[in-house]
């Protein structure tokens, strides 16, 4: 089964803002307003993020998932005919 990976370049550049961000105010000890919604809101975009790969990788497999459980059936699906035509082939009729 193929699953996606996450594109690494995409996450490079706001996890370096946020770690910037997070280190200026840990070190400075600075209660800018400012600062603290930037850094809700990178909070917020990272979590985004992560639910909408989250949910296009459970998306992805229940793709897969649904494909081999479709597949399943059939087979038992042609069993099923099979036995049905052998009970008939045989006796020439349908016994139950």
């Amino acid at each position: 089964m193929n699953i996606p990976k996450a594109v690494p370049r995409m996450w490079k550049a706001d996890e370096m803002m946020y770690q910037t961000l997070r280190g200026a105010k840990l070190t400075a000890q600075m209660d800018s307003k400012m600062i603290r919604s930037t850094l809700n809101r990178m909070r917020c975009i990272e979590m985004k993020r992560i639910q909408i790969g989250a949910l296009y990788m459970f998306s992805y497999v229940s793709k897969d998932f649904l494909e081999i459980l479709k597949h399943f059936e059939e087979m038992l699906d042609s069993e099923d005919e099979d036995e049905m035509e052998e009970r008939t082939t045989l006796t020439g009729r349908l016994q139950s």
